[in-house]
C-alpha cells in the first residue's frame, strides 16, 4: 500500500510544475570531497559518465520529462541528488528504496519527485542525503509499469541541497 502511496505521489510531481510557494537555494555544485560511499559503486572512485544530470534547478521539470518521454530515456545512465527513503509493502514484505525531494503542492498534496532506486549494497539510512547513479529500467508489478534506477553508485554526501523544489 505505501509503495502505491509513494507511486501516486511520485507520479503527481511528474504532472505539477507550481506550488504555494517557491524557495530560493543550492548551488548545484559538485559533491564535496568528504563524500562517503554507502558501499554501492561499480566504479570506486571514477566518475561514472551520465545521460542525464538532474539538477537542482529544473529538478521537477527533468524528472518530468523523463517519466512523460521514459522511452527516451531507458538504458540511458541518470544522476541525481536528493534524500533516501526506504519502505517495505506490509502485505508482501517487498521493500522499496527512492531518491527524492520535497515537491510543489499546497494544502496536504505536497509531492516527492525522484525515482526508485535497486541497487546490491548497503543503503544508508533514511533521509540520508546522496547522490546516485543508475540506469532506468521499466519493470511491471501486478500488472502496472513503473520505472526505478538501476544504481551503479549511490553516494552519501555530506552537504545537502535544497530539501524542498518547485521546478
Amino acid at each position: 500500500m505505501k509503495r502505491k502511496i509513494l507511486t501516486v505521489l511520485l507520479l503527481a510531481a511528474v504532472l505539477l510544475f507550481s506550488g504555494c510557494s517557491a524557495q530560493d537555494g543550492g548551488s548545484g555544485a559538485s559533491p564535496p570531497a568528504s563524500a562517503q560511499s554507502s558501499g554501492i559503486s561499480a566504479k570506486g572512485a571514477q566518475e561514472i559518465p551520465v545521460d542525464v544530470d538532474i539538477t537542482e534547478k529544473m529538478f521537477v521539470a527533468q524528472i518530468n520529462d523523463i517519466y512523460l518521454n521514459h522511452q527516451n530515456y531507458l538504458g540511458k545512465t541518470i544522476r541525481l541528488e536528493g534524500m533516501f527513503k526506504s519502505t517495505a509493502n506490509l502485505s508482501t514484505g517487498d521493500s522499496y528504496r527512492f531518491v527524492y525531494r520535497n515537491g510543489p503542492g499546497c494544502c496536504g498534496t505536497d509531492t516527492m519527485p525522484g525515482f526508485e532506486v535497486k541497487g546490491d549494497g548497503n543503503y544508508p539510512e533514511d533521509n540520508a542525503w546522496v547522490r546516485a547513479t543508475g540506469v532506468l529500467e521499466e519493470y511491471e508489478e501486478d500488472g502496472r509499469p513503473y520505472f526505478q534506477l538501476r544504481l551503479k553508485e549511490l553516494v552519501v554526501l555530506d552537504k545537502r541541497g535544497q530539501e524542498t523544489v518547485s521546478q
